[in-house]
């Protein structure tokens, strides 16, 4: 489904996709309901708060910008994995770039708390480090600033954790708000099953 505001005279562009399920799913119409409201929750904060946020914009120049796009990275009939990309602006002083993930067990109508399915190990923040290097390359913003067990800790924080799953294997990493930026880095585990939780 999609969800556009656009308003020409305030500078103002809203652009969003969401995923909406069908078909016989335990409680879908509660997924359904998540989904579009955590997707459009910026439009509906820009409607509660519009005057207040243009009020702000008229000081600080430019507008408003949100694309927030959704994929299915993942179906099959027990499971399926959602990602949503967001890349909000607010005028010059304002930017937020992240994942948002959701991963639904089709057979109990469940989505899944992302830090209940793999298990970590003390260690593998590094691990995750030196993963990334090999992958994505050397990223100042994303791995250069932070402690191993500070990627661990948002490796294991249910606000910060990207997973989901794709064909080739599950993508895991997570969103980071540096001084100046905001930002979001993955991985490609092909292994996750050996840190699949036995919970």
């Amino acid at each position: 489904e999609f969800y556009d505001c656009v308003e020409e005279k305030n500078d103002v562009g809203i652009y969003i996709s969401y995923i909406q399920l069908e078909g016989d799913i335990p409680g879908v119409d509660d997924i359904n309901r998540r989904l579009k409201e955590e997707t459009t929750y910026f439009a509906d904060d820009y409607r509660e708060n519009k005057e207040h946020i243009l009020d702000v914009l008229d000081e600080t120049g430019t507008g408003v910008y949100a694309e927030i796009k959704s994929y299915v990275t993942y179906n099959t009939e027990n499971m399926i994995s959602i990602a949503v990309r967001e890349d909000i602006q607010l005028g010059y002083a304002y930017r937020e770039v992240a994942i948002r993930s959701y991963n639904i067990n089709l057979d109990t109508g469940t989505i899944l708390d992302n830090t209940s399915i793999l298990d970590f190990d003390d260690g593998f923040g590094g691990e995750f480090r030196d993963r990334s290097n090999k992958q994505n390359g050397i990223s100042d913003g994303a791995i250069e600033p932070y402690t191993d067990d500070e990627i661990l800790s948002m490796l294991e924080n249910e606000n910060t954790l990207i997973l989901f799953y794709t064909p080739l294997g599950m993508e895991v990493g997570y969103n980071y708000n540096g001084d100046t930026y905001t930002g979001w880095i993955t991985i490609t585990m092909q292994d996750y099953e050996t840190y699949l939780s036995t919970l």
